[in-house]
Parts: structure tokens; C-alpha cells; sequence
């Protein structure tokens, strides 16, 4: 949409129209030859290209519709104000026991790493601003796959950085559908569930739901 929209001088209408008209052909080819568009049966590799399609029409015309909206009802960001933006993700604070949990991690002799869907630049500069670079071995990228979580090579990345089975591996996410895609990779998950939101019906969920991380410290013994 911003390719479209900014070097291409495409019309934010267009696109709007453009990708909703995608999205629908996409759902709709989609039931024709595959009769269900249930996530439960995404087995295949073909079902599983309709899924991702659906999703990309789906991100672009957010973007689309948002930013019309937006300009339409004078919401609009002016450019140092969307750069002031994306910088306060550099700035984001810790939660209070974070630390705490993190050092006594690495008394007990625990190897520590972050697996994100951020990109290597961006999450060097959040850690660092919170202080805690010292306490992670590893900060994984997904870009050193090309794929995002939760696409098996994302996990099995950590796997071969650590040269470890996946018993050996306990993953811990604030996000249900990244320990959902840890559990049905193998690991034994952890949902850090800070605000007792619901848990998504996908499949087997995670072993283990947490308040907050020193619930890791309870599990670990």
C-alpha cells in the first residue's frame, strides 16, 4: 500500500477498493477448491498459499482503509510526528520484574535468548534501552529465515543456534499464538498471560500460563 501509494502515486481509494475486491476473489477461490475455509484445515501446501494471500490482502487494505480514513477524517500524522512514533518503540520500558527474573536466570546457569518477529536493528536498540543486553546470549531475528512465527523454521532456528533437543528448550511468549506455534512445534510453552485475556481455540495450547514472569521462576523449581 505505501509502495503504491507513495512512489507510485496511487490513489488511496483505488487501493482500497483494489485490495477488498483481492481479498474477496481470494476467499472465494479459495472455498471453491478447497469446500472449507477453516484454519483447522490448513494441511496442505496449497490451502496453506491461500491462507498467506488472504493475509497479505488483508494487512495491505488495513492500510489502505486506515490511512483513507484517516486523511478523510483529518486524523492524519504529519511525517516528524509518524517518525516520533516509531521511535517510542526504542524507548519502551520493562516490566518491573523482568530483571529480577533475568538475572536469577543466569545465576542458575541458564542459557537466555529472544526469538522476535522484529527486525536484528530494532531489537538491539529496545534491549539496550532497558538495560538488559547483559542478560540475553542470543537476540534472534526471524529475518535470518525470511519467514515469520509461526512458520517451523522460525523455531528450529533456535534449535540449531544452541545445538539442543527440544526438551531442553522452555519458550515463554506474552502473545497466545506464538506459544501456541512453539507447542505445536514441540516445545514446552509458556503464555505469559499478564491481563487474563482469553486463550485462542486453535488447537493444543501451551503447558504453562503465567501472570507475570516470576510464574517462570515457579515452574523452572
Amino acid at each position: 500500500t505505501d509502495l503504491l501509494t507513495d512512489k507510485l502515486g496511487v490513489p488511496l481509494e483505488t487501493s482500497t477498493i483494489t485490495f477488498s475486491i483481492a481479498l474477496v476473489l481470494t476467499f472465494a477461490v479459495w472455498y471453491v477448491f478447497e469446500k472449507t475455509l477453516s484454519v483447522h484445515s490448513i494441511v496442505t501446501t496449497r490451502r496453506e498459499a491461500f491462507y498467506w494471500l488472504a493475509i497479505l490482502f488483508t494487512f495491505a487494505l488495513g492500510t489502505a482503509a486506515g490511512d483513507l480514513s484517516a486523511e478523510k477524517l483529518g486524523l492524519g500524522l504529519s511525517l516528524d510526528q509518524e517518525n516520533m512514533l516509531m521511535q517510542s518503540y526504542d524507548r519502551l520500558d520493562a516490566f518491573a520484574e523482568n530483571q529480577e527474573v533475568l538475572e536469577e536466570l543466569k545465576k542458575r546457569g541458564l542459557q537466555t535468548a529472544i526469538l522476535s518477529n522484529a527486525n536484528s536493528d530494532m531489537l538491539e536498540r529496545v534491549i539496550k534501552n532497558a538495560g538488559l543486553s547483559h542478560l540475553f546470549d542470543q537476540v534472534v531475528s526471524v529475518d535470518r529465515v525470511r519467514q515469520f512465527k509461526t512458520h517451523p523454521s522460525t523455531y528450529g532456528m533456535i534449535e540449531q543456534i544452541y545445538q539442543v533437543q527440544r526438551s531442553e528448550i522452555l519458550f515463554v511468549s506474552s502473545n497466545d499464538w506464538d506459544a501456541l506455534g512453539a507447542t505445536w512445534f514441540g516445545w514446552e510453552a509458556v503464555w505469559l498471560n499478564r491481563n487474563n485475556n482469553p486463550i485462542d481455540r486453535l488447537g493444543p495450547g501451551a503447558a504453562h500460563a503465567v501472570k507475570d514472569l516470576r510464574g517462570l521462576l515457579t515452574i523452572l523449581g
